[in-house]
């Protein structure tokens, strides 16, 4: 096996490794962040939950941000040795007799009169064992582009499609897609951008909206999966006695430094308080409720808010 040196230039194009050992394809002599300046393109990633970091309705339900289409098919969050190209996880689609994908919309932000006409590049790494059978497509309502098909070759492939967005779309839609047979097709670290140029994965640079409201129990410590919010609702019909909610956050199990706390005391027949505090990635975090004549009282209502990025 001959041994490849990066960076490589083919036709004014240079293929090169990043900081990450990611392969990125740009034009030559250019930095990344002078690709910013290219007329027509735009180098932030347009996805949210680009590389499936974050599943907050469970491991085998879909992933936050992206929607599944396709009768009998599946999607779960892969975690195997060989499986995850970029971070923790990846996505592992399944067919089963439909046609089937994922996909993001990402039209509405800017709105649809915004793209049409301009050229969009969806780019994503893939991994299948079967060939012809998993894709990229970008769809406008009006008509669709392709990527090539993967290979089959049991290995991470980037593949990159660029549209040109129809004068009359009515959306802006990105797809991974696994067609005409029954398999199993992976993706990770994709990428949308506004113009031709594709760089293989950039994850958004800030916090861009917030996932699915979960709800989960009082007096039960968990573990964050991604930043959030956690929000405590409490309620109280009081015939004596104080009634407390106390919220919890830090390294420890279970956490011990308070950040938040609701209350009613004896004088109160009937109230409702709200509190909310953040939550970083990888912290325990815990909504407590204590109190005199607790039989007399509903217990918080708890909701965990998950950062997007």
């Amino acid at each position: 096996m001959s041994q490849v040196i990066f960076p490589v230039k083919v036709d004014n194009i240079t293929i090169e490794k990043n900081v990450s050992g990611e392969l990125i394809v740009k034009p030559a002599g250019i930095t990344e962040t002078q690709l910013g300046a290219l007329p027509g393109f735009n180098p932030a990633n347009l996805l949210l939950n680009a590389n499936f970091a974050n599943w907050n309705l469970g491991v085998g339900a879909v992933p936050d941000s992206w929607v599944l289409s396709g009768v009998g098919a599946t999607i779960v969050r892969e975690a195997g040795a060989g499986l995850i190209k970029i971070g923790t996880y990846s996505a592992k689609l399944t067919r089963v007799g439909n046609n089937c994908s994922i996909y993001q919309e990402i039209h509405a932000e800017k709105g649809i009169t915004y793209w049409r006409g301009r050229k969009v590049t969806f780019g994503a790494w893939v991994y299948a064992t079967v060939a012809d059978r998993a894709r990229l497509e970008i769809s406008d309502g009006v008509g669709v582009t392709d990527s090539a098909y993967h290979s089959g070759g049991a290995s991470w492939e980037f593949l990159t499609v660029t549209r040109t967005i129809d004068i009359a779309a009515v959306s802006v839609g990105l797809f991974f897609q696994v067609n005409t047979g029954n398999t199993s097709a992976y993706i990770d670290g994709a990428i949308c951008l506004e113009g031709a140029t594709s760089i293989s994965f950039a994850s958004r640079s800030k916090t861009e909206g917030f996932g699915v409201r979960s709800v989960f129990a009082p007096n039960v410590v968990y573990q964050a999966a991604t930043d959030g919010y956690v929000e405590a609702m409490g309620y109280a019909s009081v015939n004596g006695g104080n009634d407390y909610v106390d919220g919890f956050t830090d390294n420890a199990n279970p956490p011990i430094t308070q950040v938040g706390q609701i209350w009613t005391d004896s004088g109160t027949t009937e109230l409702f308080c709200t509190m909310t505090f953040p939550v970083r990635k990888g912290d325990y975090w815990q909504v407590v409720r204590v109190g005199a004549k607790v039989g007399e009282r509903k217990s918080p209502v708890v909701h965990w808010i998950p950062s997007i990025t």
